[in-house]
């Protein structure tokens, strides 16, 4: 028994991460983690997998609101509505 009541184990019988190294051919001895690679060659994140994760990723990523959906509308709005002024001042010069 290991501290903080922990059970003790055979380190000689845990995966490796079997990463290859840069220098040398050998391979990576540290311990592996559930994705088969240790912390340090652990890979890309395979991103959130739960409804809650995503929307907490989305709300955690959002900097500014100029890109979502609810902006791009009203600038489409405001351009459309420029370009009736623009319509409206050119027929009104015509006529004068």
């Amino acid at each position: 028994m290991l501290l903080n009541g922990n059970p003790s184990f055979d380190l000689r019988k845990i995966k490796r991460c079997g990463a290859k190294r840069r220098k040398r051919s050998e391979l990576c001895r540290q311990p592996a983690m559930r994705n088969g690679r240790c912390s340090i060659h652990g890979g890309k994140s395979t991103g959130p997998r739960t409804a809650e994760g995503i929307e907490r990723i989305r709300r955690a990523s959002t900097k500014h609101g100029r890109r979502s959906k609810a902006a791009i509308a009203e600038r489409k709005r405001n351009a459309e509505t420029k370009r009736r002024i623009r319509i409206l001042v050119d027929m009104c010069r015509r006529s004068i």
